[in-house]
């Protein structure tokens, strides 16, 4: 697949949606994965914050508006890219995709502030948690349950990072993870952010750097 027709197949959305997506996944996914569901408030998006002031300084698209939060942004740099179609399989089949490119600019950018990078991608036409249960009225008056399985997001890091977590945190979950459910390709590995988010708790994702530091 060349780089002209890859484009066919996957639309970025527009500077708006992509603003609304940054500022959704700060605020409702990464700060109730850092607080374990007790706050939603710990990060934000980091261009055009208005009058929301990061606690301290950061890099990447995503800056902690609390001191709570800084461990995280003090480790890893966060981009965050939102399309509509995009085929995370031409890496393996033609070695090219915009995934590709997006990687390769990160680590550089995350070299710089040394910092881990962490890829996020949103991918469809919304991101919802883990399962979205609605209650719908018909026009009969049957009021009917609607479960919606998640859809959309992923989550990519330098393979390094994924063998760290297994040696550290050895456990049939963490094993079918990158088994099963994470495509790799050169130094990257990509999951699904919900399956991630399942068996990686917050603390094991700061737990690896720590032993890394320690073991220097």
């Amino acid at each position: 697949m060349t780089k002209k027709s890859q484009g066919k197949h996957s639309q970025q959305y527009g500077p708006q949606k992509g603003k609304r997506w940054e500022k959704q996944f700060s605020q409702e996914f990464l700060s109730l994965w850092w607080s374990h569901g007790k706050e939603q408030n710990l990060f934000y998006r980091t261009h055009g914050s208005g009058t929301i002031r990061s606690f301290r300084e950061g890099f990447g698209d995503v800056l902690a508006v609390n001191e709570h939060a800084t461990p995280l942004t003090n480790v890893y740099v966060f981009e965050l890219k939102s399309y509509e179609r995009l085929n995370l399989f031409s890496l393996v089949d033609t070695g090219f995709s915009k995934v590709e490119e997006w990687w390769a600019k990160l680590q550089v950018e995350a070299a710089k502030c040394g910092r881990e990078p962490v890829l996020i991608i949103r991918h469809g036409k919304r991101i919802m948690p883990k399962q979205a249960i609605s209650k719908r009225t018909l026009k009969s008056g049957e009021v009917i349950t609607v479960v919606q399985e998640p859809v959309g997001g992923y989550i990519g890091l330098r393979t390094d990072v994924f063998r760290q977590l297994r040696t550290s945190y050895p456990s049939a979950e963490m094993n079918d993870l990158q088994d099963t459910k994470m495509l790799c390709w050169k130094t990257m590995g990509i999951v699904s952010w919900w399956r991630f988010v399942e068996v990686v708790t917050p603390e094991m994702f700061l737990g690896i750097w720590a032993r890394g530091r320690k073991s220097r």
